[in-house]
Formats: structure tokens, C-alpha cells, sequence
């Protein structure tokens, strides 16, 4: 272990130990949302080695701190050791660690059942009344044709702000979707309301050309927004309401309610929702399910 004890022991305050990980991070074959999310998250790790040291059974022992923790939930760890699984195996394959360490150490096991739920009808029904109701503004017609991507769409929050006013032709009702994992982009049909909200939009705003959804703060005045401002506009509007949900919330509702409206042909409802695979919406079938068995649990009993 001489060599990888050399790269974390010899760190500078000109070169730091994190200068060098975000180094071999930058050289991934990974998105710039997936490499931000790395160097979010590489620094925990780093901590611990330099408190610990380094060993054969450094990653195995940085798991074990991990599951001891409790103010962070088993998600949260899952995705911290996964980063540290990633940067290992890059120091492996770059010579500097003479072994792999991550070998045979599992990754934090988790149910497939969402723990989050999307938001219910009444709910929409609430969102969709107010938003209307807003008067005409810049920030009110974009957070219109946001929320409109979210409940009619389902996109993803990484595809919203990807979207470029090139992508969308509102006379054919379709867009390019820049998805999640992909190096090119697919086309998806718009719903007559999203059409309506993204035409309003462009033609308040003067928007003609480039990023689709950009920044009105000082800071970043017309710059293409970030998925932390989209989540902060979204959790605004829905704290205004008393609504506690997340944006992630609304993908949520899109799915179940086309699973529920075709009648559980989860194959149509992949072909809109886009998830890769067809046992990811089988989550959400057994939840809804779950929903419509319950009362029938709770009758089973009632005469005792």
C-alpha cells in the first residue's frame, strides 16, 4: 500500500489531498451532474483516511463508520460509499493503489419500495387553481411551464433545466429530451397543456433561443439554472400551499396515474415515463395495489 499512503500522505496547503481526488474525478467518463455529485461527496472519505490511515480494509471500515451513523439514512450512505467505490477503483486502475479494496465489500442493502410518495390528486387539483390565479410575471409564467413539465410530463428535474428553446416545436407537440444517463437526446410528445404553458412562457419572456429556463436572480442573470434553483422555485411554490412533497414528488404522480389510467400495461406507461427498466414501475404497481388492498385488510378485522 506504499504508493496509495505517498498520494494521501503528501498533501500540501498548495495541493491538498481533495485537490488531487477531484483531479482523478475530473478525468471520469461521467456527466457534469454526476461529477459534481462526486466531489460533493468525496471529501467524507478523504476525512476518514486521513484520520484512519490507509489499509487493505480501509473501504470496509469506511462502511462500517458509515452504518453507524444515524443522522444520515441508509440512501444517503449507499451513495457516499458508492462515490468511494468509484474513486478506489479509478486509483487501481491508474496504478496508483497496487490493489482493488472495494472486492468483495457489498453495498448497503435497500428495499425497492419508494419511501417517498407522489403527490395526490387533491393536491394537483390545488396546485394547478393557484397557479392560474397568479398574476402575470416573468417568474410566474416560468414557474407555469416548469410545473406543467412535472405534471404532464414527468421529466426529470436534470432534463428540465437541460432543455433548450431548439428542443421544443410547440406546432408538432413534441420536444428533445436530453435524459438521464444518455449521450444523446429522444423525442416526447407534449400534452396540449404543456404546449400551452411553454408558448405562454417564451412569448411573455422573449425568450427565442438557448437555455429554455434561465436564472432572473443578479447573481446568475440569464444563465441556464441549476437543478438546486429548480428545486428551490418548486419547493417555494409548494410550501406557499402547505404541500409537503419534493419536485421528485411530481415524477411520482405522473407515473402512477398513467399506470392507473392503462390499466397496469406498465410497457405503454414505460414508453412515456422513460425509465429504463419495466421492474422500476412494478414498484409503483405493488404501491398502488398496496393503496387499494388496504381497506380490504382493514375490513378483515371489523367484526372481532
Amino acid at each position: 500500500m506504499n504508493d496509495i499512503q505517498t498520494y494521501i500522505g503528501n498533501y500540501t496547503s498548495e495541493t491538498t489531498l481533495q485537490d488531487k481526488a477531484f483531479q482523478i474525478l475530473d478525468g471520469l467518463d461521467v456527466g457534469d451532474t454526476t461529477r459534481s455529485d462526486y466531489k460533493a461527496r468525496i471529501p467524507l472519505f478523504l476525512e476518514y483516511v486521513r484520520d484512519n490511515g490507509f489499509n487493505r480494509d480501509s473501504f470496509l471500515q469506511f462502511k462500517r463508520c458509515l452504518a453507524s451513523r444515524k443522522d444520515i439514512s441508509v440512501p444517503t450512505k449507499a451513495k457516499y460509499l458508492s462515490v468511494a467505490r468509484v474513486f478506489l477503483r479509478e486509483l487501481h486502475r491508474q496504478g496508483i493503489a497496487p490493489v482493488d479494496v472495494t472486492v468483495n465489500v457489498k453495498s448497503f442493502q435497500q428495499t425497492k419500495k419508494h419511501k417517498r410518495y407522489g403527490l395526490k390528486q387533491e393536491e394537483i387539483g390545488l396546485l394547478m387553481e393557484k397557479l392560474e390565479a397568479k398574476p402575470p410575471s416573468p417568474e410566474n409564467a416560468r414557474l407555469r411551464a416548469i410545473i406543467a413539465l412535472l405534471v404532464f410530463q414527468g421529466l426529470r428535474q436534470i432534463e428540465i433545466i437541460r432543455l433548450d428553446v431548439e428542443d421544443i416545436e410547440l406546432p408538432r407537440k413534441t420536444a428533445l429530451i436530453h435524459g438521464k444517463g444518455r449521450d444523446d437526446k429522444e423525442p416526447i410528445d407534449l400534452h396540449p397543456r404543456t404546449v400551452q404553458s411553454l408558448g405562454s412562457y417564451m412569448d411573455y419572456c422573449g425568450i427565442r433561443s438557448g437555455a429554455l429556463f434561465v436564472s432572473r436572480s443578479n447573481n446568475s442573470l440569464n444563465h441556464r439554472i441549476t437543478t438546486k434553483s429548480l428545486r428551490e422555485i418548486v419547493k417555494g411554490f409548494l410550501k406557499e400551499l402547505q404541500i409537503e412533497n419534493t419536485t421528485h414528488g411530481f415524477r411520482h404522480y405522473f407515473t402512477t396515474k398513467l399506470i392507473e389510467h392503462f390499466s397496469n400495461d406498465l410497457l405503454t406507461v414505460q414508453k412515456f415515463t422513460r425509465h429504463k427498466s419495466v421492474e422500476t414501475l412494478q414498484v409503483y404497481n405493488d404501491n398502488i395495489s398496496h393503496r387499494e388492498n388496504l381497506p380490504k385488510y382493514y375490513q378483515a378485522f371489523n367484526q372481532n
